[in-house]
């Protein structure tokens, strides 16, 4: 006990000086697409809001995490967060190994006269890459890394439907539990100018080993800063599924500690 509490005080006062802090809320909007059956398509854009907060040392350690809530779009409550820490216990010359793991987490509750679902998913995943820097003023951060996980999909819900004018209606109960085996891989890109202007490209394929599809993300995050502690921020982000898209604009502020 006595050893694990010197590695803990070892880490923390060893983070201290370089360790960073920055949150910040966002708000935009969403546009989201659901592909039915009989080439139906549901198409609405609607509000979103979301918290960003993250920890960084870059000669240890990154940490982060985003939560974002679409309160009705297609008649449906959207609910998501993205988690994810990154260790570096290797450096190098123009660079560092990152070990990391993660989970991502959505839940959707979709009520419509006929049909209800409720539905989560949860993704828990372990990645490896490699960070390659270039420049000092200037700074350029290329990240490829790939990643294994499971996917837990748990669903409930129900369909109501009449087998023929005139009858009474009858409800069919509706119940899913599975998971899934996925591989992920992608690349993400930082560009920071003189510590006042900040861009990020994060690409992400993530492929589900037990059907053979694939799911796309693309983000880009802009931070500028209009005081050495806090800045305005513009986030995109777009997601491709089996089942349709979404697309995000928000924009937020953020405050560095």
């Amino acid at each position: 006990m006595k050893k694990l509490l010197s590695i803990l005080i070892f880490f923390c006062v060893a983070a201290n000086a370089e360790t960073m802090f920055l949150a910040g809320p966002y708000g935009g909007f969403s546009s989201n697409t659901q592909n039915l059956e009989n080439n139906i398509k549901l198409e609405e854009t609607a509000s979103v809001f979301g918290l960003y907060t993250q920890v960084i040392n870059p000669d240890l350690f990154q940490i982060n995490n985003f939560l974002y809530h679409s309160p009705d779009i297609n008649d449906t409550k959207i609910t998501g967060n993205h988690f994810i820490a990154d260790f570096y216990p290797y450096s190098f010359a123009i660079g560092s190994l990152a070990v990391g793991a993660g989970m991502n987490y959505l839940s959707t509750d979709t009520s419509r006269d006929d049909f209800t679902m409720d539905q989560s998913i949860v993704t828990p995943y372990a990645r490896i890459g490699q960070n390659v820097i270039f420049g000092q003023t200037t700074n350029l951060r290329i990240f490829p890394w790939i990643g294994f996980g499971k996917k837990y999909s748990e669903s409930e819900g129900s369909f109501t439907f009449s087998p023929a004018e005139g009858a009474p209606s009858t409800t069919v109960p509706l119940e899913s539990d599975t998971d899934e085996n996925v591989f992920l891989t992608g690349i993400n890109l930082h560009f920071t100018f003189d510590r006042y202007f900040c861009v990020q490209f994060k690409y992400l394929i993530d492929r589900n080993l037990k059907t053979e599809t694939n799911n796309y993300s693309l983000s880009a995050i802009l931070n500028a800063y209009v005081h050495k502690h806090a800045g305005i921020s513009y986030r995109f982000m777009y997601n491709e599924y089996t089942t349709g898209e979404d697309i995000i604009n928000m924009v937020g502020i953020f405050y560095k500690y």
